[in-house]
């Protein structure tokens, strides 16, 4: 199967899943209007058709930014091998982490989490946008997914030395592992494959998950 090929598969693949998902979705919208709020039952699996609701929401992201994995994969050109790399420009990546904060904030309430964002001044990557957002979100978002309640998350954009970094962080242990490939990890990789960015897992010793994304001195 080709790169054109299989790009088109996955953007099928994600936009049939998505539909059932949507349709899964409006049902669970529909359940608290069965009965009066103050029904005692409707009061007892409110929480939970919440928290499925909410879980369904992200899945659904989760195909979206499937479905930008896969526009890349078919832009690779099938004549010598070569491949169209999507445009890189100086890109504010305080902005994006601060972004994805206030976005975030409400799943990080509904899952009793807490959730801040730290940013130094002038923290600007060559990248590609649009990449780097949807790398920030896909790899926030399985901080949300895989933390226990009570858990603190935060996400900063700092310099190491010339290098701007965004750091990932969990109070919840073993999180992130350079051995254990995840769909998030792996989303992440391929997108910022034009965006010449590392992932680097720095040893927790049984500490807090952390992640960071070094990306090349401007």
């Amino acid at each position: 199967m080709s790169g054109h090929e299989l790009g088109k598969f996955l953007k099928l693949l994600a936009h049939d899943l998505q539909n059932q998902l949507g349709a899964i979705d409006m049902n669970l919208q529909v359940i608290p209007d069965l009965a009066d709020e103050n029904d005692e039952t409707m009061k007892m699996i409110e929480p939970f058709v919440a928290r499925a609701s909410l879980a369904s929401k992200e899945m659904i992201e989760t195909l979206t930014d499937l479905q930008a994995f896969a526009s890349l994969v078919s832009k690779k050109e099938a004549d010598n091998g070569g491949v169209s790399k999507p445009p890189s420009t100086e890109f504010d990546l305080g902005r994006a982490v601060e972004d994805c904060g206030l976005r975030l904030a409400a799943a990080a309430k509904s899952r009793e989490l807490t959730l801040t964002t730290k940013t130094e001044a002038s923290v600007v990557a060559l990248a590609n946008p649009d990449d780097v957002r949807r790398t920030i979100k896909i790899l926030s978002t399985e901080l949300l997914r895989t933390s226990f309640p009570g858990s603190v998350i935060t996400i900063e954009a700092v310099m190491a030395g010339d290098h701007p970094v965004v750091e990932f962080r969990s109070t919840q242990e073993g999180l992130f592992d350079s051995n254990r490939q995840t769909l998030a990890l792996y989303l992440a990789t391929r997108m910022l494959e034009n965006s010449a960015a590392t992932f680097e897992f720095p040893p927790n010793n049984h500490g807090p998950s952390i992640l960071r994304l070094v990306f090349q001195a401007i």
